[in-house]
């Protein structure tokens, strides 16, 4: 019985590792997301579990918006150096 559940596993194991393969099909053109970096450094979360207040007030904000976009691969201002590429997210910085 723990050799065949040993063979089983190790077979199960070959399959669990395959990679996902991302396509054009797989995102929605248009779609943007805005992030603003922080620095955090010396901010200590503080305990985890239930009924917590974390304090983030003395987190300093940077001068940076950054936008990610996703557009379509025809779009892409260079598409020729990139011949198999299926996807294009585009950053755009800007200061606040």
């Amino acid at each position: 019985m723990k050799k065949l559940t040993f063979i089983l596993l190790t077979f199960l194991s070959i399959f669990v590792q395959a990679q996902p393969v991302l396509n054009a099909s797989d995102f929605v053109n248009g779609v943007t997301s805005d992030f603003i970096s922080a620095n955090s450094n010396g901010i200590a979360p503080g305990s985890s579990g239930e009924n917590q207040v974390w304090d983030f007030s003395n987190v300093v904000l940077g001068n940076n918006v950054y936008s990610l976009s996703s557009i379509p691969i025809s779009q892409a201002p260079s598409l020729n150096n990139f011949p198999n590429a299926n996807f294009v997210i585009t950053l755009l910085v800007e200061e606040i």
